[in-house]
């Protein structure tokens, strides 16, 4: 078929940018511009970011925990006197301006009385050495980065590299350069633990680390920021299960996807895919699970089928049947049981004979599942490898290595690993910040309803344990799940308790694992994590997320729930009483709405219709996690690090002949919600390696929001105007994407790509610098300012705006319009379309 494709503007990279034609100096007009332009009456209702922390109209005491040295001083008021040099009213040098622009960012703190240490106030905001506002429009690089290019289905790969991920370095210059044609001024670069240590504690892959500090340098050459982020999902890549993804009834005919026989064929070879994690190396996994047999060639095989007869087979197709939306009441024998039981029994027969039975230790529980992070609820194997890692030394007490407990050990290596990499990066002034870990799990149901079975040998136990943490409803579901999937241990004599790893368990620790586990065992780690880094860059900024706890299932404010507070740094080890300073930190959450496939294994996509999402309103969500930052974490600034959508909604070739429908409305929905809250974000993810057949490679995620030829995928939500950064605090802005859902009012022009910007009054006089993009203004636009003079630099798509009104009362306003055939506009200031320029004396174009 022939696909949709959205052809781009010639790329400006290789262009040298020449001087914009002058505009001349407009009047004045720092207190003449009649504000009535930004009434609601002219183009809707407009109304002001909900402030978090507070606002200064002067240059504030600042205090950033870096030590400032004097040549590093003197090069920051070199390039600001270049960012405000052009008051004469001729365009500055934008090639210096664009070079001078990034610099490290600071959270942004000041002294309520210059002579009370103790009051340091917290506010909301990053700035950057200029003094403005940074605002990040990021994108995530990439969904491809959780597995290294040396491995080959099926084979994890004995000799591991992830040098060359997201993209070789030959070919950085190419995807930079289209990062930045599309706006993203950020990027959250993912990196992961097997690729620092992929061949044991204390040996770090220096070639990984030389790549990683050329893709930044890279980045920087761009103007685009960097977010290292050591990332992990499901643990590690060596928790792996095969499945069939195409399996075929005896006349050769796939069975359809979704379908009963289609979940439970999958499960049986021929595999051609797998589900997995990412993050730790193989070393680490075999650490936290000792009596792994890793090697045995029935490693990723569903342990589903372990020992499976008839009588346990219907049972797994009666649970599997009552997850179908329309299953029956209860299971009866369908015809194709035995041929599916005689393919499990070959399926044995071709493991060499030590492996025949394959048992427990010779595979792992991961199953299948399409929507992968349930085995994050249901895996007592990566349950266990999380606690080691968090808590080790509660769950397993007696379990040292290297003379200390696991968790200390593992945590070390972990501290290490980030601290090679602070080394290497910290020189460069685009880096923003570490985030410390990726989505982290803190539920630990599972594996605390297994050490409780062990412990007293009653079944009642598990269930009680359920319904006790969940709730009756929840609890017994799960209770019939793990039972159903065959997750509980068949019995609880000492050799099978030895045989699944429960040696040494200290029962009730693992169960109260689930009990606060942010403030109890995830904040330590950014603190323990942070300080590390902070040591060797004491410039760096630490984001930090919650875990995946129980709220997940439960919903904030569960009983269960223990909110952390801001991390702080450790104290030196000869100074153990010191006063502990609160750590430079964001906060940086995910959230993502109902758009995961349906439970169950070799699911297809979610399907839906378009107005189920044209006027969802994400305010309420996201606005939880802004009142955390703002209550529990001393009011940190928030950056959400992760949101976006699928790209497949109906199957892909539906999805491509809809131009993307669906997932352009639930962006456009994100996109208005953090504007309105005037929140920084990085869309997941931008991926060069991205396929139709299977996405980003891993799990069959289609994310990516360019597609297998770099096309851009629903731009129209999320190729917008922003603000990099503002010489004053934001007070609102907005655009008016194509994607909007309008209320027409009679006599008022739809406003179509209409972009506000309002600000309190400026704190330097370094430009704030908007980005307009080709893709929204192909015929080019008009500005309107409340005081100061513009200038465009066509060639990177940046309006530099230098407000004029010093008063400290000023609110400073700017408007974007692009040409309407349908309405005349009146009193511009400015006209832009390329490099050619007309101010408001020039006369209309």
């Amino acid at each position: 078929m022939i696909r949709n494709r959205i052809i781009e503007p010639t790329s400006p990279e290789s262009a040298a940018p020449s001087a914009v034609v002058p505009p001349g100096r407009p009047e004045d007009n720092g207190n003449g511009h009649d504000r009535r332009l930004f009434q609601a009456s002219e183009f809707g209702a407009f109304a002001p970011l909900r402030a978090r922390g507070l606002s200064s109209n002067i240059a504030p005491d600042w205090h950033h925990g870096g030590k400032c040295m004097k040549a590093r001083w003197l090069g920051w008021v070199a390039a600001a006197a270049v960012l405000v040099s052009c008051n004469s009213g001729d365009p500055p040098p934008f090639d210096r301006v664009w070079a001078e622009s990034l610099s490290r960012v600071r959270t942004d703190t000041f002294r309520a009385d210059p002579g009370d240490a103790a009051s340091v106030v917290q506010r909301s905001h990053l700035r950057d050495e200029y003094g403005r506002y940074v605002h990040f429009h990021g994108v995530n690089l990439s969904g491809s980065n959780k597995f290294p290019p040396t491995e080959k289905f099926p084979n994890l790969g004995d000799k591991v590299s992830y040098v060359g991920k997201p993209f070789p370095a030959d070919e950085a210059d190419k995807h930079f350069a289209q990062l930045r044609r599309l706006g993203f001024n950020s990027v959250r670069f993912l990196i992961n633990w097997e690729a620092l240590q992929p061949d044991g504690p204390d040996k770090f892959d220096e070639d990984y680390l030389d790549y990683v500090d050329e893709m930044v340098a890279r980045a920087a050459a761009y103007g685009i920021y960097v977010l290292i982020d050591m990332h992990q999902d499901l643990f590690s890549r060596h928790l792996t299960v095969l499945f069939n993804k195409h399996p075929k009834d005896a006349d050769g005919n796939e069975y359809p996807q979704g379908s009963l026989e289609s979940q439970l064929f999958s499960l049986v070879p021929p595999y051609d895919n797998w589900v997995r994690g990412d993050g730790a190396p193989r070393w680490v996994v075999q650490t936290c699970l000792p009596e792994k047999q890793m090697d045995s060639p029935a490693w990723g095989i569903p342990r589903l089928l372990y020992n499976l007869g008839p009588e346990a087979m219907l049972g797994v197709y009666g649970l599997f049947d009552a997850l179908m939306p329309s299953g029956d009441e209860g299971p009866t024998e369908p015809p194709w049981l035995n041929p599916f039981l005689e393919a499990v029994k070959k399926q044995v027969d071709a493991l060499p004979k030590a492996f025949r039975p394959y048992t427990v230790r010779q595979s792992n529980d991961f199953l299948p599942f399409t929507f992968w992070g349930i085995n994050g609820a249901l895996s007592v194997d990566l349950q266990r490898c999380f606690a080691c890692f968090f808590a080790g030394d509660k769950v397993t007490p007696g379990y040292k290595v290297g003379g200390m407990s696991v968790k200390d050990f593992l945590q070390d290596q972990y501290a290490k690993s980030f601290v090679k990499v602070a080394e290497r990066v910290k020189k460069h002034r685009n880096v923003i910040g570490y985030d410390i870990i990726n989505e982290p799990i803190g539920a630990y149901i599972t594996y605390a309803a297994v050490a409780l079975y062990f412990q007293t040998g009653l079944e009642e136990s598990v269930k009680t344990l359920l319904t006790d943490l969940l709730g009756s409803t929840l609890g017994g579901y799960l209770h019939d799940l793990l039972t159903g999937l065959r997750i509980l241990p068949p019995d609880t004599k000492p050799e099978t308790k030895t045989e699944w790893g429960f040696d040494g368990v200290d029962a009730m620790a693992v169960v109260g694992l689930n009990y606060g586990f942010d403030a109890t065992y995830l904040q330590p780690l950014y603190e323990r994590v942070g300080t590390a880094i902070r040591e060797v860059d004491p410039e760096a900024v630490i984001w930090f997320e919650p875990a995946m706890g129980l709220n997940v299932l439960l919903g904030e404010g569960s009983q269960w729930q223990i909110n952390m507070t801001r991390p702080l740094a450790l104290c030196p080890s000869d100074q153990p009483d010191c006063k502990r300073e609160p750590l430079p930190a964001v906060f940086a959450p995910h959230w993502y709405p109902d758009i995961y496939p349906f439970i169950g294994l070799n699911q297809p996509p979610r399907a839906f219709a378009p107005d189920e999402w044209k006027y969802r309103d994400f305010g309420k969500d996201i606005g939880k996690f802004v009142d955390k930052a703002t209550f529990s974490l001393g009011n940190v600034p928030i950056v959400f690090g992760e949101f976006g959508t699928y790209f497949n909604y109906g199957g892909i070739d539906a999805s491509i002949d809809s131009g993307y429908s669906i997932s352009t409305q639930i962006l456009d929905a994100y996109y208005r919600t953090f504007e309105s809250m005037g929140l920084s974000r990085m869309q997941w993810c931008f991926s060069p390696e991205n396929s139709y057949e299977d996405g980003e490679g891993w799990n069959s995620e289609d994310f990516s929001v360019v597609d297998p030829d770099l096309k851009p995928r629903s731009w129209q939500a999320w190729v917008r105007p922003y603000a990099r950064t503002t010489s004053g605090a934001l007070l609102a802005t907005r655009f008016y994407s194509p994607a909007h859902p309008y209320d027409l009012d009679k006599g008022i022009p739809i406003p179509r790509r209409e972009f506000i910007l309002e600000m309190d009054s400026k704190e330097t006089d370094a430009p704030t610098e908007v980005f307009v993009p080709d893709l929204q203004y192909p015929q080019g636009f008009y500005v309107w300012i409340s005081d100061g003079l513009c200038f465009f630099d066509a060639a990177r798509q940046i309006l530099l705006w230098y407000p004029s009104d010093d008063s400290p009362e000023a609110v400073h306003t700017l408007r974007i319009l692009p040409p309407r055939p349908e309405a005349d506009l009146y009193d511009w200031d400015y006209f832009f379309r390329g490099e050619t320029v007309l101010d408001k004396a020039g006369g209309a174009p």
